[in-house]
């Protein structure tokens, strides 16, 4: 296994690409569903990449495209990035970039769909040296496709921390631990009552985002 991979992982809240952070090294443009990985001293950037839990809305066709994108630095002749997806841990598509040395320096892009259903996929970035060996640089789990639903009214939308309806297919974002189950949230009953109803009867993940301002007239909340 080559030793070239140690990953610097940087986490971004869904409100964060309104601003961006310096520091003496370098600048990150942050996102909700892009964020700078950077392997190893200069040899793969992986600059947009799934996050672990993460629920991408679904187009009319019933899917959702993720992408994977990068710059490849420094690498051995006959070696390749390879691109595997999993569906529930069984293996669902694959690409490969044969990576050229005479290049030295090549820009990855890869995208791939997946269905809104009731099913996890796991998404594994792979660097394959000139024998075959592989090693992960970048890999996210549970990633899922679907629906994506703003609850925004009075003070009973700010939820609390009783028990409420559950789904492994029911997600959020949370500041402090990104894309995660709702039920770690501060959801409320009905909102997680009204996502389980839909998982339930659609069969399709849901992701769910609450907010509340107290003690506003209906006007408050009309679109301007």
């Amino acid at each position: 296994m080559p030793s070239i991979y140690t990953a610097q992982t940087r986490m971004t809240s869904p409100l964060s690409q309104l601003f961006t952070f310096h520091s003496s090294l370098f600048t990150l443009h942050f996102s909700l569903f892009t964020f700078p990985i950077f392997v190893t001293a200069q040899a793969i950037i992986v600059n947009s990449f799934p996050q672990n839990n993460q629920l991408l809305p679904r187009n009319p066709n019933n899917q959702a495209t993720f992408y994977i994108q990068g710059n490849a630095t420094t690498y051995q002749a006959n070696s390749a990035l390879k691109l595997k997806v999993f569906r529930d841990g069984s293996p669902y598509t694959e690409q490969t970039l044969n990576l050229d040395p005479n290049v030295g320096n090549t820009n990855f892009n890869f995208n791939f769909q997946i269905p809104a259903e009731l099913h996890n996929f796991r998404v594994e970035l792979d660097y394959m040296d000139a024998r075959g060996n592989l090693s992960t640089v970048r890999s996210a789990d549970r990633v899922v496709a679907g629906d994506v639903i703003y609850v925004n009214g009075q003070s009973n939308n700010v939820g609390s921390a009783e028990p409420q309806d559950n789904d492994d297919f029911m997600r959020t974002y949370f500041d402090n631990s990104g894309w995660t189950s709702i039920q770690n949230t501060l959801s409320g009953k009905y909102i997680a009552r009204m996502a389980k109803k839909i998982v339930t009867i659609h069969q399709i993940p849901i992701a769910i985002f609450n907010e509340a301002v107290g003690g506003q007239t209906l006007d408050f909340f009309i679109k301007q």
